[in-house]
């Protein structure tokens, strides 16, 4: 369904335990050691793609996110992660690349990750395990959400924590009970412009954009929005955006 593009790298596979399994054993780190009980976020190869366990999650004094972006990879759907935090602005503070979906091509199969691609895995775990050692990671409530491409007009919409979020190509409105706490026009970063198919052209490809997901932390006054945009064969829908929107 996605998109992606860039060097593609194929190195031979190893490491591999029995029955297939990888062997990606997580040493202990210091977050856990001193914090009992406290997990920090960690990346997992499952389903011949990458998972990120634990996130989106915010700092125990609300100060940082940090979310996980995937690119679909159009037909291929080849595994990749990009690890982001961002602050209560939404600047993105920091970020760090796993593995792209080109860089994934031939490093893994139905035994599991090659070498290469654990030892990704290890690094997103210790990124992973430094934030949550500096900020106390917690997972954010995923809220309620129909996610509608095809409601360019209403919008889409998401509950849940005692909080409505309403989102439409021009407007972001979040009530908390009977409050409307949240009300500012979409940022035009936020949408992508049509374009046309090639220089020579006619047919345009249009992206409308629609929520995909929200998650909150109602203590901390938060939410993180995950704004997806709608594609064809032709036209691949870009990268889904992530924004934090705080109160």
């Amino acid at each position: 369904m996605r998109r992606a593009a860039a060097l593609i790298v194929s190195i031979g596979f190893g490491g591999f335990g029995a029955c297939g399994t990888p062997t990606t054993t997580r040493p202990p780190s210091p977050a856990n050691e001193t914090r009992p009980g406290s997990s920090p976020p960690t990346v997992r190869f499952a389903s011949m793609q990458l998972v990120a366990i634990g996130l989106p999650a915010i700092a125990a004094d609300g100060s940082t996110v940090v979310h996980a972006v995937v690119d679909g990879d159009g037909g291929r759907g080849n595994p990749n992660l990009v690890l982001v935090s961002r602050d209560r602005d939404d600047r993105e503070r920091e970020r760090f690349v796993v593995i792209t979906a080109n860089d994934a091509e031939g490093q893994y199969d139905e035994r599991g990750p090659s070498v290469l691609l654990q030892k990704r895995i290890r690094a997103g775990d210790a990124w992973l395990d430094a934030r949550h050692g500096r900020n106390d990671l917690r997972p954010l409530v995923k809220l309620a959400s129909e996610p509608n491409p095809l409601a360019t007009d209403e919008g889409n919409h998401a509950h849940g924590e005692g909080l409505r979020l309403d989102l439409t190509p021009r407007r972001l409105t979040i009530r908390q009970a009977d409050t409307i706490v949240v009300d500012r026009a979409i940022p035009p970063s936020w949408t992508v412009a049509d374009r046309t198919m090639c220089a020579t052209c006619e047919e345009v490809c249009r992206h409308a954009m629609f929520l995909e997901a929200a998650h909150a932390d109602v203590a901390h006054r938060l939410v993180l929005l995950t704004v997806a945009y709608s594609g064809t064969d032709m036209c691949p829908e870009p990268v889904s955006q992530h924004h934090v929107v705080a109160w």
